[in-house]
């Protein structure tokens, strides 16, 4: 059921970008929504008790790595790059962060590739270029946007590991919030048009996006991850978040598939299984996601 919940508000990822974007600035929203996220872990976390745990200060250099990679530079490309690409292909193209996160692992990391993985890395990079392609091969910069976001989610990964062996998962994303969305909120005073109301569909949306992705799908993934294994558990969510934005995206914006995105979802399908089934990730590396 947890994982049902998770892949059902990972799917709706792509839609909500898409729907906001239209009436908000994108780095506008990324900061708000940060923002909404970091004031409700923040009541959370007073309750707990957890603020009164003692984090040693290098820490905050390793959460301040994580803010830079995935909060601001890889939320910004996501957000314009969603501006002029389809929602599937927002969702289909973020797969993508598989294949970087296996090159960082294995040229700076040092980590070892097997058969398998080597195989998975290929069918997703195959399903990425047809997605790319698209009858075309006129590139639309805002699927390279997108791909270009995920090869900043493994290093900010990489920091999140380390900054996650002195504190909660909760208190990792609660100051990455605080601090990614004073970023953000900055940059979009210095950079775009400045936002003088806020209709009531986008407070809405932004609400949903703030506590529906950025909380309870987390929650959501952390409790199916303590009643199935976790390649398991990976598996489930990524294909399964991925069929349901292409249902979605049908249903609610009346976009079809082209046969090229159905390609190149069978083409990351198979490559996420081959991935998948033999790869042993730690519990410290899924919480850093």
């Amino acid at each position: 059921m947890f994982l049902a919940g998770n892949m059902l508000l990972e799917s709706m990822y792509p839609i909500l970008i898409h729907s906001i974007i239209g009436s908000l600035p994108p780095i506008f929203f990324a900061g708000v929504s940060s923002f909404i996220a970091a004031v409700i872990l923040a009541v959370y976390l007073l309750w707990t008790g957890e603020f009164r745990k003692h984090i040693p200060r290098y820490a905050y250099g390793y959460v301040l790595m994580v803010v830079i990679n995935i909060v601001v530079i890889s939320q910004i490309f996501v957000f314009y790059g969603a501006m002029y690409t389809s929602p599937v292909n927002v969702g289909l193209l973020l797969r993508f962060e598989l294949v970087t996160s296996f090159i960082v692992g294995a040229f700076f990391l040092k980590d070892r590739l097997n058969t398998s993985e080597l195989l998975g890395v290929f069918l997703i990079i195959l399903g990425t270029l047809s997605v790319l392609y698209n009858g075309s091969f006129a590139m639309n910069h805002g699927d390279i946007f997108i791909v270009i976001a995920t090869c900043f989610f493994p290093i900010g990964n990489t920091f999140a590991k380390k900054a996650l062996n002195h504190m909660s998962p909760m208190m990792l994303l609660c100051l990455r919030f605080i601090l990614g969305g004073t970023i953000l909120l900055f940059l979009s005073y210095m950079y775009e048009q400045p936002v003088r109301s806020i209709d009531t569909r986008s407070l809405v949306l932004l609400f949903v996006f703030s506590i529906g992705i950025l909380i309870i799908s987390k929650a959501c993934f952390y409790q199916g991850l303590r009643r199935l294994q976790l390649t398991n558990t990976i598996f489930i969510v990524v294909a399964g978040a991925t069929a349901l934005t292409i249902f979605f995206s049908y249903i609610f914006l009346g976009q079809v598939p082209t046969n090229y995105q159905w390609i190149g979802t069978m083409f990351m399908s198979a490559g996420m299984y081959c991935m998948m089934k033999k790869t042993t990730l730690s519990t410290e590396e899924v919480h850093a996601v």
